[in-house]
């Protein structure tokens, strides 16, 4: 409840051990599916934070942050980097590892709000995976447009969020005799 009031935070932080405690079944979902989730979470979160302000008599700044966030800590097991495989990806884990490398911080399109060039029809919140997708028809029954290019972003009215690439290797502590890390 104190973390909805404070301005700058977009992140609301969960203790993964209380939310065990809390719902065994849901922790357990996200830890298996946390991609498939976290729209959904993201979007009680942000629920969540207009109720709080709702109940405290507060105004919400509602240009301030766009989307809202949840960071789990506390996770049960800790995976060394070389423990990682590809049946880990949309899994919710933890990493223990030096950072040797960081890119720049850049902006990344979440969630977009593209206009048709053809009829100018809104297509809002096309959630984006990981690469830009613009809509593939238009919900206009009377444009035809099926064509990727002839969309325009609405960066105004699309959510954007800081992303920053990390290069990773494993502790000293945790590298076998004569590997390399």
């Amino acid at each position: 409840r104190k973390q909805a009031h404070k301005v700058d935070m977009d992140t609301i932080t969960v203790d993964h051990a209380h939310l065990r405690d809390y719902d065994g079944e849901l922790a357990e979902a996200l830890d298996g599916e946390f991609t498939r989730f976290s729209p959904h979470l993201r979007r009680a979160v942000s629920e969540f934070i207009d109720h709080v302000h709702q109940e405290d008599d507060v105004d919400r700044p509602t240009d301030l942050y766009k989307a809202y966030f949840v960071s789990l800590f506390n996770l049960p097991n800790v995976i060394c980097v070389r423990m990682l495989r590809t049946e880990m990806i949309g899994r919710l884990c933890s990493v223990a590892g030096t950072v040797t490398r960081t890119s720049d911080v850049r902006p990344e399109l979440l969630s977009g709000t593209f206009r048709c060039e053809k009829c100018g029809l809104l297509a809002e919140n096309i959630e984006q995976q990981y690469q830009y997708t613009a809509p593939t028809i238009c919900k206009n029954p009377q444009c035809n447009n099926a064509s990727k290019n002839a969309w325009m972003l609405e960066y105004e009215k699309s959510t954007f969020v800081d992303w920053q690439r990390l290069r990773v290797q494993e502790n000293a502590d945790e590298i076998p005799p004569g590997a390399m890390p």
